[in-house]
């Protein structure tokens, strides 16, 4: 989903290893990783 959001494969891998553990639910997933992929 992220990568159809104009992200590179890497920027999003990168930002998923960084997700905090209790994000466990994809929809906090990717929450999470957005907010981690906006601070760049």
């Amino acid at each position: 989903a992220l990568v159809s959001l104009g992200y590179k494969v890497y920027e999003v891998r990168q930002a998923l290893k960084n997700l905090p553990a209790e994000a466990q639910r994809v929809e906090d997933r990717v929450k999470e990783a957005l907010k981690l992929l906006g601070k760049k």
